[in-house]
């Protein structure tokens, strides 16, 4: 059963927008009711390409951050502190890992 979401994108954009590029401009929405309601939640994305595009039209939305598949750990970390800030007198995330 397709969201009204999907409906409309396949409305505007043909058939041609499946998997993949469904996904993707679905999260890009799903940022920019979320940001609506809640506009100092951070949102980092998540993408299965590092083009650089990808990380611009995640920022574009009002994403902060974003990080693409493979995901390693220590990256993602990394990226949480960058956005949340390190707890003072706390051992690191990283180097717990």
């Amino acid at each position: 059963m397709q969201t009204e979401i999907e409906d409309q994108l396949l409305r505007l954009h043909g058939p041609m927008i499946t998997g993949e590029h469904l996904r993707a401009a679905l999260g890009y929405e799903a940022t920019r009711r979320i940001l609506e309601v809640a506009p100092s939640l951070p949102i980092i994305g998540q993408t299965a390409h590092a083009f650089g595009e990808d990380r611009d039209r995640c920022l574009a939305v009002g994403m902060v951050g974003h990080i693409s598949k493979p995901i390693e750990p220590k990256d993602l970390i990394a990226l949480i502190l960058q956005v949340v800030g390190p707890k003072k007198g706390k051992r690191s995330l990283i180097e717990a890992i």
